[in-house]
């Protein structure tokens, strides 16, 4: 009977973990196998279209921090990364502040908001494209006609601009996301609070910085967290627009390491560039686990 009552109770034991088998095969399968292939590839002088390779320890890391383009690429990620997510969240949270004030129509033009959002990177690419073209653009139209500019000007040429150029599709693309979730925080902001203090007579402007921001900081932590990660590894809308020049004037990490794999054919190489990328997003994401927990 004792055995019996052990062969049971144990079952009851085992079966949640049997349970979690065929979960923890699919995570190594398609995650933990491609990281630890990743990380492999950055030790060896594997090129893409031979079967041949040997392991080099960390030579390719060596090489990569004595590369000029590397650090360019870094650089160019930073601001990148830093003005996508700034402008993103300023941009949202302009409009969540906007639309939280009882409008007429306030939905249809909150949805009519979240078309870029929907739209693919390659999509918008195009659109932008479009947009800064030389000869028949909005943009290079308003110029001319405002007399800011003679006659065509190639902006996406222009190494001085292009990456601030084509920061500002991105924002665009990330802004109602930033937006739709500002707008349900600000949902959750007491109203008691704001009549409260203007009892005490405070402005428009106190009200926000001493009730509205302290009430949405959690969100806007974690939004800001979110975007910098989303952001720093973004590779279509970039790489469509201008794949990273001219003279890599908008080169990304993202376009540098797939440029080396793809057009270099060095896979060993590029993988190194991809396993700093990972071990700078672990980081983040790290920061952004703790973060999470601490606010459970």
């Amino acid at each position: 009977m004792e055995n019996k009552k052990f062969f049971w109770g144990s079952h009851r034991y085992i079966w949640p973990y049997g349970a979690m088998v065929p979960t923890v095969i699919l995570i190594l399968t398609i995650i933990i196998y491609p990281i630890l292939n990743g990380l492999w590839l950055s030790t060896t002088d594997k090129q893409l279209l031979t079967h041949e390779y040997s392991f080099i320890g960390l030579k390719n890391f060596t090489r990569l921090f004595r590369d000029n383009l590397f650090w360019v690429s870094m650089w160019h990620n930073l601001i990148w990364s830093a003005l996508g997510t700034l402008g993103s969240i300023l941009l949202g949270l302009a409009l969540a502040l906007f639309f939280n004030q009882k409008l007429k129509g306030v939905g249809i033009f909150r949805a009519l908001l979240m078309l870029p959002w929907i739209t693919p990177g390659i999509g918008a690419a195009i659109i932008w494209q479009y947009l800064y073209n030389d000869h028949h653009g909005w943009i290079a139209f308003f110029l001319k006609e405002t007399g800011l500019s003679s006659g065509p000007i190639n902006l996406l040429g222009n190494t001085r601009i292009v990456l601030y150029l084509v920061i500002i599709p991105l924002v665009w693309r990330g802004f109602p996301l930033a937006m739709l979730a500002l707008t349900a925080a600000l949902k959750s902001v007491p109203k008691e609070l704001y009549e409260a203090a203007s009892v005490d007579g405070a402005n428009t402007w106190e009200k926000f910085i001493s009730i509205t921001v302290p009430v949405i900081r959690p969100t806007l932590a974690i939004l800001t967290l979110l975007d910098i990660i989303w952001i720093f590894n973004y590779f279509d809308l970039t790489y469509a627009l201008t794949q990273g020049g001219p003279l890599h004037a908008s080169e990304l990490l993202s376009t540098f390491s797939y440029k080396t794999a793809f057009l270099s054919l060095e896979a060993g190489y590029a993988s190194s560039i991809s396993t700093i990328m990972f071990l700078i997003l672990l980081i983040l994401a790290s920061i952004y686990l703790r973060y999470v927990y601490i606010e459970e």
